[in-house]
């Protein structure tokens, strides 16, 4: 498995039936996700075989929009866990971003496959909300699969 700007309101000038000039109410751009997003998810948490573990997971994303759905690329992905005493870097590179739906401002997409499933609220000043990512962890003979959860933000 491989391991995601703000808008303006606009001001219209217009023209009033007696010539002169006259601010019409600020508008502003719908919300979008189409375009280049910086990802992290820093405080992403689970348990195995009596330990803790912590990762955080960054990438860079391109979302495209196609109605209500979008779908993207991901590049120079990260993944940084903490377990058994020992800092574990997996190097994920590039993928797809899949699945993505948005309803409102609602968001939700999967990062190559359901088993990294992001779910959030798209805003003005970005994206954010929670991530489970499941992942398949060996120690000695015994291997377990986990899914861990935390919150994420995107920035434009």
């Amino acid at each position: 498995m491989n391991l995601s700007r703000a808008l303006i309101p606009a001001i219209f000038v217009t023209t009033a039936a007696c010539g002169s000039d006259a601010f019409g109410p600020a508008q502003a751009e719908p919300l979008t996700v189409g375009g280049d997003w910086r990802y992290v998810a820093n405080e992403l948490k689970a348990s195995v075989f009596g330990e803790d573990v912590d990762c955080v997971y960054r990438f860079e994303m391109k979302l495209t929009v196609a109605g209500g759905t979008f779908d993207g690329t991901y590049r120079d992905a990260l993944m940084t866990c903490t377990l058994f005493g020992e800092s574990q870097i997996v190097d994920a590179g590039e993928g797809d971003i899949v699945g993505g739906s948005l309803l409102g401002n609602d968001v939700q997409f999967d990062v190559d496959t359901e088993g990294v499933r992001n779910i959030g609220t798209l805003a003005v000043t970005g994206m954010s909300g929670e991530v489970s990512i499941e992942l398949i962890v060996q120690r000695h003979a015994l291997i377990d699969t986990i899914m861990v959860r935390g919150p994420w933000t995107a920035s434009r």
